[in-house]
């Protein structure tokens, strides 16, 4: 009989995002939809009170999205975070 192995324990070092690929890749898309209505990723990340270069890097999965950049989003849509981490945000804010 063998012993069966337990799976390696994360590295507690490692980065963890709060979010997974799914909810992270919501996110993105809202942030798009906010890039059609504003016009420009400079107008997107001053809404977010963020840096335009740190958004594009993260619209294009070069930074994780943080949580707390995912209330920000669902906040300046005007939809509910759950909405917006399964996908169903549309937005009913900036029109």
């Amino acid at each position: 009989m063998s012993a069966r192995r337990r799976p390696p324990h994360p590295d507690p070092g490692a980065l963890m995002s709060d979010l997974d690929a799914k909810e992270q890749q919501h996110v993105r898309t809202a942030l798009r939809l906010l890039r059609n209505r504003l016009g420009t990723w400079v107008s997107v990340a001053d809404g977010l009170n963020m840096n335009s270069s740190n958004l594009e890097k993260t619209v294009r999965g070069g930074q994780r999205v943080s949580a707390s950049l995912a209330i920000r989003v669902a906040r300046l849509l005007n939809v509910m975070i759950d909405d917006l981490l399964v996908g169903l945000a549309r937005g009913g804010g900036l029109e």
